[in-house]
């Protein structure tokens, strides 16, 4: 059985790794399938926003709230089954690694996935809209563009110093075949990486460990011969805030959580205000992705369990149905960090319990994916996000933001009437700007 060394981050595979040289400890050519197919730039088939698929599938707007109502459900099963009162997951990365097996999957199998990502889906759809909305965040986050947002009254410029990576990556035992077909589809909608060597080797470790070594020396602690395929997703996301922060604007307040209380830095700004009858937030737009960032505090009489347990899309539709756009709220929101050390968490009881009922069983088939029948999905693990939210914004594992100059000038700043102070437990997204699916999603409690 593989060990995952932790929990779940966020981070950059580097595709460096891969060598030529001969070097027992580096993963080969060979090894590496996905290496020699390239994705067909046809943008009516793939539509891949690079390829000039600027207009989404007309399966798009069912895509977006079918993943986003399955990505919930794997946030309320994912909080249900930790311990941890502070934590993020990154639940599209996992929608896009789905999207790859499902494309392997078999029979029932392929079933039970597409049902699990939405009921209204198909396989066309999830990998026309899964390139379209991967290739359209890797494109705009590099492109330098502008654009006139109505909520936030502002030209949006992007391209800089932000990013925002998908991480898809599985790793077959060198004792499976894969098909052809399989990898070209993948290089078509997905482009994962995808590896096979044999785990009973005993480099496969050292080549395994290495594919990860942005986040972490050691990863995994051993493999498992009888393994046929392990999977492994990310995201990572590092960029600054559109409407920024001055030393001016920061100052130390308390965060309550039940009986405990503890001192946190706090930030200010005027933002847009949202709620509902059980809870209220807001939301703050980055600079250089097409993301924002909202945070979501229960109210006093609702607790932070009672509010994850019930969060739907219907709760989160609400929230930002409830934005209006003409006023702003003085938001004092709290700086934090997540996972200072990039970990690996074994998803498979989370998404068993979300819909995936026989993937990882014998039950399950793939043979779209291995003309052998033994082909089975062992293991998915998710690399959990590592973030810091502070006055030069959202920090990813490259930190590319920790060298953003903040002035030190008091400047005069003029809020709305309408005042909140994220001072209690609450759930934090980054989301997309142009669907509102989330990318981030988590919980946090300043007192654990």
């Amino acid at each position: 059985m593989i060990k995952p060394l932790a929990i779940f981050i966020s981070a950059i595979l580097t595709a460096g790794i891969i060598s030529g040289c001969g070097n027992p400890t580096e993963i080969s050519k060979k090894e590496n399938l996905s290496e020699k197919y390239s994705r067909t730039e046809d943008a009516s088939v793939t539509y891949n926003y690079n390829d000039g698929a600027t207009e989404p599938p007309t399966t798009y707007n069912t895509y977006t709230l079918d993943v986003t109502d399955f990505e919930f459900k794997l946030f309320r099963n994912y909080y249900r089954s930790t311990d941890k009162k502070t934590f993020a997951i990154s639940p599209y990365s996992i929608v896009n690694q789905l999207g790859t097996i499902a494309n392997g999957a078999s029979g029932d199998t392929q079933k039970e996935i597409i049902n699990a990502i939405g009921n209204d889906l198909n396989i066309d759809s999830i990998n026309e809209c899964t390139s379209y909305f991967t290739s359209r965040m890797d494109a705009v986050t590099k492109s330098t563009t502008e654009k006139y947002d109505e909520l936030s009254g502002k030209t949006l410029t992007t391209g800089g110093t932000g990013y925002a990576k998908f991480g898809n990556n599985l790793i077959f035992n060198d004792t499976i075949s894969v098909k052809t077909k399989f990898l070209q589809t993948n290089a078509n909608y997905y482009n994962a990486e995808v590896y096979r060597f044999l785990f009973k080797d005993e480099n496969s470790l050292i080549k395994t460990n290495s594919l990860f070594n942005t986040f972490s020396d050691k990863i995994f602690d051993r493999l498992d011969n009888d393994n046929r395929l392990i999977t492994v997703n990310y995201t990572d996301i590092c960029d600054k805030w559109l409407n920024g922060y001055t030393t001016a604007d920061e100052s130390e307040g308390e965060f309550k959580s039940g009986e405990k209380t503890t001192t946190v830095k706090y930030m200010t700004s005027d933002e847009y205000y949202m709620q509902t009858a059980t809870a209220e937030g807001i939301i703050k737009y980055m600079k250089d992705t097409p993301l924002k960032y909202i945070m979501i505090m229960p109210k006093e009489s609702t607790s932070i369990d009672e509010y994850v347990s019930s969060f739907t899309s219907l709760e989160y539709n609400n929230l930002l149905g409830s934005i209006d756009i003409t006023t702003k709220a003085k938001a004092t929101i709290p700086q934090f960090n997540i996972n200072e050390e990039p970990t690996a968490e074994e998803m498979n009881e989370v998404l068993t319990k979300s819909g995936l009922y026989t993937m990882f069983t014998d039950t399950a088939k793939f043979a779209n994916m291995s003309s052998q029948e033994e082909m089975a999905i062992n293991l998915l693990y998710s690399i959990s996000p590592k973030i810091e939210i502070n006055l030069a914004g959202l920090g990813g594992t490259a930190q590319n933001n920790a060298s953003e100059v903040i002035s030190q000038q008091s400047k005069e700043r003029v809020y709305g009437e309408k005042s909140i102070e994220i001072n209690r437990p609450f759930i934090f997204m980054l989301i997309d700007n142009e669907s509102n699916i989330p990318i981030y999603t988590g919980v946090v409690d300043l007192t654990e």
